[in-house]
């Protein structure tokens, strides 16, 4: 069913993403793993040689990249096989997309850590993408600040349940007119499995035209072959 055929209470829906598990039962967990004091790989994680031997523009946005390479992400790009070759791809292509137009390009990333994506992005398109990013964590929120080199990245920390259209204008008119992309990067699986309601509560926030990407880990339905890639997960990488 198309979502714009039903009357959601996003009041009620807000209220129940605030007790999720990611702002209550795992938050002192992700802090750890933020201040870099549990879960901190052993070094910095680059992309493949093969895989940047491709392209001269992905090697020049993977330097970028590791400039603004935060503590959280660089957890998270150690824990998922070839996540930053995902992230550099994409955001080249979404790159791409903001040197068309004639207007910059704004850009919403929900849980999105100490904004490493974000302000990759923004600094890489030179004033062409203004971005806006949030966590609940402080230490997300100390590492996006150290790490900022320009004005053209913004931080909220808390909840993205925060982020509503009224919050918006009221903080950020730069977006009041909505977000011409807005990822969902492993957000909603850490606040429940009611999916529908959680898409129609940021969807809101999407601008005429947008586009909205999810990066989540999905449960195959093959057992047998969910099991193989954790195994290979876990043993190769």
């Amino acid at each position: 069913m198309n979502d714009n055929t039903i009357l959601y209470d996003f009041d009620t829906i807000q209220s129940r993403l605030l007790c999720g598990a990611r702002v209550s039962s795992l938050l002192p967990a992700f802090e750890r793993i933020a201040q870099g004091s549990a879960q901190k790989p052993k070094e910095t994680v680059v992309a493949s040689p093969d895989f940047l031997s491709k392209n001269e523009e992905l090697l020049k946005y993977h330097t970028v990249f590791q400039k603004n390479f935060g503590t959280f992400l660089n957890h998270g790009c150690a824990s998922i096989p070839f996540l930053l070759e995902e992230l550099i791809r994409v955001g080249i292509a979404i790159n791409k997309m903001a040197m068309e137009r004639k207007t910059p390009l704004y850009y919403y990333e929900t849980s999105s850590a100490d904004g490493t994506v974000a302000r990759t992005l923004a600094e890489y398109g030179m004033g062409k993408i203004h971005t806006l990013t949030d966590s609940p964590n402080e230490a997300n929120q100390t590492e996006f600040y150290r790490l900022l080199n320009h004005k053209y990245s913004f931080f909220h920390r808390g909840c993205f349940a925060e982020i509503t259209p009224l919050f918006i204008s009221k903080k950020y008119p730069l977006f009041a007119n909505g977000f011409d992309i807005i990822w969902e990067n492993t957000t909603f699986q850490l606040y429940g499995n009611y999916r529908q309601e959680q898409i129609a509560y940021v969807k809101r926030l999407l601008a005429k035209n947008g586009i909205m990407i999810f990066l989540e880990k999905m449960l195959h339905q093959n057992n047998t072959e969910y099991l193989r890639r954790e195994t290979l997960k876990e043993e190769k990488f």
